[in-house]
């Protein structure tokens, strides 16, 4: 398996403050199981991160960022089904699963 690649949009390294979805980033990505994506914790999930993107200043740069990359999960409020819906659909960088792997082997260097 290759290595998850992880980027990071632009607009993001010019901001003074945290943006409110660094507290909570495991609220914005989708969950390995697809199928369970209508489930009720899915959805309070999608609704909690909905919340830090409303009051979050770059919001629509996020958005914007993840339909032209072809970001998963939900970014500026918007999620990969509302994504795909407007035309921009996800291209997987990786499962969830992939990505708690990436981010131990990262801790443990």
């Amino acid at each position: 398996m290759s290595p998850l690649q992880i980027s990071v949009p632009h607009f993001l390294f010019d901001l003074r403050d945290p943006v409110p979805c660094s507290s909570r980033p495991h609220l914005f990505h989708p969950s390995d199981d697809n199928s369970r994506i209508n489930d009720q914790s899915q959805q309070s999930k999608i609704a909690r991160a909905r919340a830090l993107c409303a009051r979050c200043p770059v919001s629509t740069e996020c958005r914007d960022w993840a339909r032209k990359s072809g970001e998963c999960g939900t970014w500026g409020g918007e999620t990969d089904a509302e994504r795909n819906a407007s035309g921009y659909p996800c291209q997987a960088h990786g499962t969830e699963a992939q990505r708690r792997r990436f981010k131990s082997s990262r801790n443990k260097s």
